[in-house]
């Protein structure tokens, strides 16, 4: 049941059956707002263009402020950023007096593992000094009061989103008991989504996880900023971590030297994602191996093919294989995941690095190609026979198709109304022969993401087709 909305604080909150709480943060729109001053790409993706454009009138002198100077040497420094500046807003306090530390978040296991070279207590202190600074010169509080009742409005219209969330599955999943958790609504977070480290670890923990969500204006007829319905398999990913944070623990050990291997093959595509080192990545893969477990209870078998092959995609191209291999374990035993999965994965793991080129081909023979065009590319269409047929090596989803116009070519006259598959393998191009002028070349692309096979994955490339009419 969702709760009434309600103030705690500088925190506006709604509960739902008291295990979900979504929030407005003050504490973590200040943190925000502070790098999104210094350009931080992760706050910088904000879904919710009037918002975001008060915040920058609002705050449009104190781009050289020292807390924004600072933030952006210790991102150049120590790449710092992503879940860490959530973590920073959960462990300050915003009082009559200012910003500062909340002293009953303070551990030293808040300052080590695997974010330790980036988040030091030094560097901590500093940022909430300059933090608490940029608090009174910019009348943050101002702003954030004048906002209430939006912020209202949107953890209401988020709390409808989230009332769908299941804990109990997470329950059955883990064997274990579900904390509630705390849901901080991300204004200025775009599409970025976090769980939030260390909370456990505190000295007076409230026995709650939490993690960051990002809003957006999804819709036209949408009245105030809310959580999607498409995020809520994101959210379940990032409660997922507070489980797999242990497993991790109990298994990095036996396989951090193959993980590093494999690391630096995909470093670039890890590093985009925000994973800058072996463990972050093992962390990902586990939590998404998880993440896809809990969903098999509530999606199609399409929809989780389309989740392994996202993930295959991302750079696991062995997230396929190691998700039958965690099928095949499971079992009602409450102690599987340490008994049978932990074990399972690190004999796995042993001969990842050697098989890492075969991995690779088979990676790329599951995408689908162009494998025939009638008439063949780069060569003559007679204007009376107006069609053109594309020929796949696999089966495909028949629904998706699409094209766009190559440059230096005149676009071929395609008479989309009319375009059709053909069985699940050949695409028919319906062309007004009418439209082409005798000895001109006409042109178009397949973009590789438009046509994707019944197993989910794309074209292995954009496939450019050319013709000469006569």
């Amino acid at each position: 049941m969702v709760g009434d909305t309600y103030n705690v604080g500088s925190t506006i909150e709604q509960s739902i059956d008291n295990s979900i709480f979504v929030k407005v943060d003050e504490r973590y729109e200040l943190v925000c707002v502070a790098f999104r001053l210094a350009e931080a790409e992760e706050y910088s993706r904000c879904l919710v263009p009037d918002y975001s454009l008060e915040v920058d009138t609002w705050f449009s002198g104190f781009k050289g402020h020292p807390v924004v100077d600072y933030i952006k040497c210790v991102r150049e420094k120590y790449n710092l950023g992503y879940s860490i500046v959530a973590k920073m807003a959960t462990m300050i306090q915003i009082e009559k007096d200012g910003v500062s530390i909340d002293r009953k978040c303070i551990s030293v296991k808040n300052f080590t593992g695997e974010y330790r070279s980036c988040w030091t207590r030094r560097i901590f202190r500093k940022l909430v000094r300059l933090l608490d600074d940029f608090y009174r010169d910019s009348e943050f509080h101002t702003f954030y009061e004048n906002h209430l009742a939006y912020y209202r409005s949107i953890v209401k219209s988020s709390a409808d989103v989230l009332s769908k969330v299941s804990l109990d599955i997470i329950e059955q999943t883990f064997c274990s008991d579900q904390y509630p958790v705390d849901i901080y609504l991300g204004l200025l977070s775009g599409p970025s989504n976090y769980s939030i480290p260390g909370v456990e670890i505190r000295k007076h923990w409230n026995k709650h996880i939490a993690i960051v969500v990002g809003v957006g204006m999804y819709d036209v007829f949408d009245q105030s900023p809310h959580i999607s319905e498409i995020q809520l398999d994101i959210i379940i990913h990032e409660i997922c971590h507070f489980f797999t944070r242990s497993v991790v623990d109990k298994l990095y050990g036996s396989i951090s030297r193959s993980m590093t291997t494999i690391y630096d093959n995909i470093r670039d595509k890890m590093i985009a994602q925000g994973y800058g080192n072996p463990r972050s990545m093992t962390g990902e893969w586990i939590n998404e191996l998880f993440t896809t477990f809990y969903l098999v209870s509530i999606e199609s078998d399409n929809e989780i093919q389309s989740h392994i092959v996202s993930n295959e995609e991302r750079g696991f191209i062995f997230f396929g294989e190691t998700f039958a291999l965690m099928k095949k374990v499971a079992m009602d035993d409450s102690n599987w995941i340490d008994k049978e999965f932990i074990p399972a994965i690190i004999s796995y793991s042993e001969s990842l690095p050697q098989r890492w080129p075969e991995l690779q081909e088979s990676f790329i023979e599951r995408h689908p190609r162009v494998i025939s065009t009638k008439p063949g590319n780069n060569s003559v269409i007679i204007r009376k026979k107006s069609e053109v047929i594309i020929e796949f090596s696999e089966p495909m989803k028949t629904g998706i198709s699409g094209t766009s116009k190559l440059e230096d070519y005149d676009f071929l006259p395609i008479d989309f109304s009319s375009c059709h598959w053909e069985g699940e393998k050949m695409f028919v191009f319906e062309v007004n022969g009418d439209l082409m002028d005798s000895g001109n070349q006409y042109a178009f692309r397949l973009p590789l993401a438009c046509f994707v096979s019944r197993q989910s994955y794309h074209l292995s490339n954009d496939v450019d087709i050319v013709f000469t009419a006569k």
